[in-house]
């Protein structure tokens, strides 16, 4: 809260108007402004009540944030955000909507993500302060909880179909391709917290297996990576089921968006493979291309390279593709394998680098033990069996590893040997298998964009965008943020990008991820109207 304080220098009294908060449990003043003295109040006082304009200072100035954040509070505008929300979240009473606070979060995590207790402290730094129709010091954390409560489930799906037709057709978003993934976000949920049932103990894809998770799915458009369709469920739960759970909402979703759903193509990864889920979206009015496991088709890696096609014409030069047809998943489909240098070769040097660590690793150890052997080392424990087998798996830690390097631990003379040897048979049979990739469809023309454009395989096999989507949000802009007096435990050993021990029950969750999935970033469009904003999600600058 802001208050006027006086201060005395050399017995004359000087006024300042400052606001002060706790700022890791301590007081801080966050905000001041000098007024002056006392008659210099008073004569503004009377320049105001007679219409006079105020002298300001010539040395003073102000200075906010303004590109981006005007580009999208216009954005906000032009889709009419907040009355959508309003709409299908009345809120009685006075004080700012829920829409409101939901667009003041989302331009936040659009452009500097931060906790909601930090967030009024952004906002008095850009040009928000007067566009929205709130203040700071209702931007609390409680006041985001109370109005984030509000939200139902059902909420959030019709703000959210209604939010991704208007962005269709406001922007003429290609529909012809949608791509599907699902990740997960770790949490710092307390172990013994039963309020969330999202949050849960599973394969965290950031490596953080000790830590509660929560799992996202989406279903965005290839053009521009426009978010179409989001999805929580608990972190426990693998791909397939949730890729099952959710076939009926993507036709839906897919019917409203639009009117030749006949002619759109889902893509999606092999996690997602089963023969339940193959056998829903081939009763579904779209066409789908999925991915294979190589080393389960065997047979398609021994194809001679003289069948294989180069796409040279379609614009992908570093791709060359043979086409067959293979029972897949108890149906007959058709399958492509792809081959990409570009990728192979970026694929080839990023092991042979991990190689070169691990041969380090290992040579280390074993010329360690040489010294213990011939008594160069004096003083200190010698190395014990078990000791020397840790440090060995944990060198060996990573994909293909292990399969890599043959590896043998052995006592000799009461103290640990080490020999080893890379295999280079594995490394060549690695290389069959990491260099093509293998993709199926219910039918060719599956694999086929409409006339004129390269074919949907081959963006995914040869275009960075057909990475896969949902791994590519970046989790600092979709976790949520804890305050900064959060407190000590389960700190995030880089500065805390985790949710808070306390609460953070289902709705939560759901009502945080309506507006990261919905936050807007700005993207020039090719050809004409390339000036027109489009929203986006992704893992780059200035974008959820």
């Amino acid at each position: 809260m802001a208050s006027i304080t006086k201060k005395m220098v050399r017995g004359h009294a000087y006024y300042y108007a400052r606001e002060c908060k706790r700022v890791g449990g301590k007081p801080k003043i966050v905000w001041q402004k000098y007024l002056g003295k006392l008659e210099d109040i008073v004569t503004a006082l009377d320049e105001r009540r007679e219409g006079r304009p105020i002298p300001q200072a010539e040395n003073e100035s102000l200075v906010t944030e303004f590109g981006a954040a005007a580009a999208l509070y216009d954005l906000s505008h032009r889709l009419d955000l907040v009355t959508l929300i309003d709409r299908h979240v009345p809120k009685r009473g006075s004080g700012p909507s829920v829409g409101t606070y939901l667009l003041a979060a989302t331009l936040n995590r659009c452009l500097a993500p931060r906790s909601k207790a930090r967030v009024a402290e952004w906002l008095d730094q850009t040009v928000l302060r007067r566009l929205l129709d709130i203040k700071s010091r209702q931007l609390t954390s409680q006041r985001f909880w109370d109005n984030m409560e509000r939200v139902s489930e059902d909420a959030i799906a019709a703000i959210e179909a209604e939010l991704a037709r208007r962005v269709v057709e406001a922007f003429d978003v290609d529909l012809s391709r949608v791509l599907f993934d699902a990740t997960n976000y770790f949490t710092f949920i307390d172990t013994f917290n039963e309020r969330s049932t999202l949050a849960q103990r599973g394969h965290s894809k950031e490596g953080r297996a000790s830590l509660r998770l929560v799992g996202l799915a989406l279903l965005v458009s290839a053009d521009g990576h426009v978010p179409l369709l989001h999805h929580t469920y608990p972190g426990n739960q693998s791909d397939a089921p949730t890729f099952a759970s959710l076939t009926d909402a993507l036709i839906v979703r897919l019917k409203h968006l639009s009117e030749e759903v006949e002619h759109v193509t889902v893509v999606f990864d092999k996690g997602n493979n089963s023969e339940a889920n193959l056998d829903a979206v081939d009763r579904a009015p779209f066409h789908f291309v999925g991915s294979l496991v190589p080393t389960q088709h065997p047979d398609l890696l021994e194809i001679a390279d003289d069948r294989f096609t180069s796409r040279a014409p379609d614009g992908l030069p570093a791709v060359r593709t043979y086409r067959t047809t293979k029972q897949v998943y108890g149906a007959e489909r058709a399958v492509v394998v792809a081959y990409n240098e570009n990728l192979f070769v970026a694929q080839s040097k990023t092991l042979l680098r991990e190689i070169g660590k691990r041969q380090r690793g290992l040579a280390e150890i074993a010329g360690r033990l040489g010294r213990w052997r011939r008594g160069e080392v004096r003083g200190g424990r010698p190395p014990t069996y078990p000791g020397t087998l840790n440090a060995v798996n944990a060198i060996l830690k990573g994909r293909h590893m292990k399969d890599l390097f043959e590896v043998e631990v052995r006592l000799r003379d009461d103290l640990p040997d080490l020999a080893y040897r890379f295999r280079h048979d594995a490394w060549e049979e690695l290389q069959r298998h990491e260099g093509p990739a293998l993709y199926h469809a219910a039918s060719p023309v599956s694999l086929d964009r409409p006339e004129g454009a390269r074919p949907c395989v081959y963006l995914r096999a040869g275009v960075p965008a057909a990475q896969p989507v949902a791994s590519r949000v970046g989790p600092k802009r979709l976790r949520p943020l804890p305050a900064p007096d959060a407190g000590p435990p389960r700190r995030h050993p880089r500065g805390g990008h985790g949710l808070p021990t306390r609460g953070w029950p289902d709705r939560a969750h759901a009502a945080h991820l309506t507006h990261s999935y919905v936050t807007p970033a700005t993207r020039p469009r090719p050809g004409p109207g390339s000036g027109a904003l489009h929203l986006r999600l992704g893992h780059t600058a200035n974008t959820v």
